[in-house]
């Protein structure tokens, strides 16, 4: 993960299972509850997140899907950063 000023770029190691075709991922308030979005990036294994001004903490998600658009479980990284500054920003992986 890197931050810059109201977006963060989240990148992840590929699902290794050949059928899968893409990846969704999800932001949010806090880890279970992505109340902020999910954005389908196809077969990209990079993003770029638009932030929300007040966002100070929260959660960002990553999950495989295949051709029939069955999900795989997520993978989660909990966000934390100081409410005026874009940096820096902590990553706790839980």
């Amino acid at each position: 993960f890197s931050l810059s000023p109201n977006r963060l770029r989240a990148c992840w190691n590929r699902n290794p299972e050949p059928d899968v075709v893409g990846y969704n991922v999800y932001l949010g308030t806090r880890a279970g509850v992505y109340d902020l979005g999910r954005l389908d990036v196809s077969n990209l294994s990079c993003t770029d997140l638009p932030l929300p001004d007040w966002f100070a903490r929260g959660a960002v998600a990553v999950a495989a899907y295949d051709s029939s658009a069955n999900e795989g479980p997520l993978t989660e990284l909990l966000l934390k950063r100081s409410f005026r500054l874009s940096l820096p920003l902590v990553v706790d992986k839980r």
